[in-house]
């Protein structure tokens, strides 16, 4: 192995124009079968579809109906009520409604469609306000049943939102600077196509909020899409929420 290694040494010291027009060459060669690679960038394929942990993990998936979620972010630290304040819900209602249309027909199902499950979204507008309503009596409202009108109204939101300890540090911040928008998908593939239509959503609306998508699904599917960085974190100055890194 050591007179092998030492010949090989020896050329190239020797030879080193034609070993490196040997290594070019190589190279070249090789980079021709590159526009062939496939980029798989999801981790359970890291393990065979029969491996006992792949199957539990799907297996549990199906039995409690869990989805992979894209999370939309929408945060303010420019209004002093944070994105408790009437044109930032506006927005975020205009951006829920639209969320729930990033639906498409579905290849391997004909008469079905595939994309966000509406009936699993979580958003303002999406979710009970549970209350005591007098001595033994429960009252469910929505969260947000319409955009707020005035300044009022969307501080009673806020009220409502952070008294409730399902949604504080998972929907909303502590500091109500921030909120989320959970979008299950029927199928983490579309993870990229719902990523780029929320952007471009985005882009029309102006407003001073800044908006992140994280997930997942979304980092998985980034590089499948266009090979572009998808926002995978949020890097910002407000109190954390649960899942979320704030």
């Amino acid at each position: 192995m050591d007179i092998l290694k030492n010949l090989l040494i020896n050329f190239a010291i020797r030879h080193y124009r034609l070993a490196t027009a040997g290594v070019l060459m190589l190279t070249l060669a090789a980079g021709v079968f590159l526009p062939q690679v496939t980029i798989d960038t999801d981790p359970e394929n890291m393990l065979a579809h029969s491996e006992p942990a792949r199957i539990f993990h799907n297996q549990t998936k199906k039995r409690f109906d869990l989805s992979d979620t894209v999370v939309l972010g929408i945060i303010n630290e420019q209004h002093p009520d944070g994105v408790f304040n009437p044109a930032t819900l506006r927005r975020i209602d205009e951006l829920t409604a639209f969320a729930k249309t990033l639906r498409w027909p579905d290849a391997d199902h004909p008469d079905r469609t595939a994309g966000v499950i509406e009936v699993d979204m979580i958003a303002p507008s999406l979710v009970d306000h549970i209350s005591q309503d007098g001595p033994g009596t429960l009252r469910f409202d929505w969260l947000m049943a319409h955009p707020p009108r005035t300044r009022q109204e969307a501080l009673a939101v806020r009220d409502r939102a952070l008294s409730n300890p399902l949604l504080l540090k998972h929907m909303v911040s502590e500091d109500g600077k921030a909120i989320c928008l959970y979008l299950p998908l029927t199928d983490k593939l579309l993870s990229y196509r719902v990523y780029t239509e929320l952007n471009k959503k985005i882009a029309r609306m102006g407003g001073n909020e800044s908006y992140h998508i994280t997930g997942l699904p979304v980092a998985e599917g980034a590089c499948k899409g266009s090979c572009m960085p998808a926002t995978i974190g949020w890097k910002v100055s407000t109190k954390g929420m649960c899942g979320v890194t704030l």
